[in-house]
Order: C-alpha cells, then sequence, then structure tokens
C-alpha cells in the first residue's frame, strides 16, 4: 500500500494533468468562437474540352471578420496553355498558370464565386491531370498575407 505523501504526489500530478487539457481545449473553442474557421476553397465543376480547360470554385471566408482576396493562381497539370488563345477578363496567363489579380473583398461567412475558362492544346492532355488552384488573401487580424491551395486530380476518359 503507498503512504499517503505518495497518493497526493500521484493526486495532484493527475489533477494537474486534467486542468491544463482543459485549457487547452477551452482556449481552442474560445479561438474558433472569436476568429472563425480558415477560409476554403471549393470546386463546383472542372474539366478539359476539345480546346479548353475550365474551372469553377468559391472561396467561402469562414472567418468573422472580412478579408480580401488579392490573388488566384490556377495550373492545369502538364496542359500546355495556348498563349495566343482568347481569354475572358480578369483572368491572364503567366508561365502557363492562369492568374487573377483583382482584389475582392469577402464579408464574414460570404463567398465569391470564380469562374476561369483557357484555351489548350489537345495534344499536352494525357489521362489524368492535378489542377492545383492558389488563393493568396490578406487576413487584417493577423496582418499578413496568407495562401490557401487545392489540389484536385481529374481523370479524363474518352467517350465512345
Amino acid at each position: 500500500m503507498l503512504d499517503v505523501p505518495t497518493m497526493q504526489l500521484i493526486a495532484f500530478t493527475v489533477l494537474t494533468a486534467a486542468n491544463v487539457t482543459v485549457a487547452a481545449v477551452a482556449a481552442t473553442f474560445s479561438y474558433y468562437q472569436n476568429y472563425g474557421l480558415k477560409p476554403v476553397i471549393l470546386i463546383l465543376s472542372q474539366g478539359f474540352g476539345e480546346e479548353d480547360a475550365y474551372i469553377d470554385f468559391e472561396v467561402w471566408n469562414r472567418r468573422k471578420y472580412p478579408i480580401v482576396v488579392h490573388g488566384v493562381e490556377i495550373r492545369f497539370g502538364n496542359v500546355t496553355i495556348e498563349q495566343a488563345g482568347k481569354m475572358i477578363t480578369p483572368w491572364y496567363i503567366f508561365h502557363n498558370t492562369l492568374c487573377h489579380r483583382e482584389h475582392v473583398r469577402l464579408e464574414p461567412a460570404s463567398h465569391h464565386l470564380f469562374e476561369a475558362s483557357v484555351p489548350i492544346e489537345k495534344q499536352t492532355l494525357s489521362k489524368s491531370e492535378t489542377v492545383r488552384t492558389d488563393v493568396f488573401y490578406f487576413d487584417p487580424i493577423a496582418n499578413r498575407r496568407k495562401k490557401l491551395t487545392r489540389k484536385h486530380q481529374y481523370r479524363y476518359t474518352e467517350e465512345g
């Protein structure tokens, strides 16, 4: 049988560990209650046509304060983008990457739809491509620029 001082030491140690755990969980819940969750990218649709690649996605602000999206970059895997193709403004091509630099303010619990389409060279399309979407935004509470990345595997199948 253990003596009383040893039992007290064990009890104090266990209670201290329990208090630290409760404090950490409370701090985490408090942080999310005050600031919200980080923004997220939701891919709505994407695909590769005969002469173009397209992607439609939304950026959702799950923070409790507004943020500013100031850049979007989309890379359509190993597909070569036609530099001389017709582009829809405000998108432009830079080093085989589709870019958007207009600032978009997102209020708390709101979202913005981005629609992009770009002409591609058909012979560069493989059976599986990884589409990478990078969204750069300014977080005013942290006072810094942050980056969201979403990679999506697209499998190409020929019908017929």
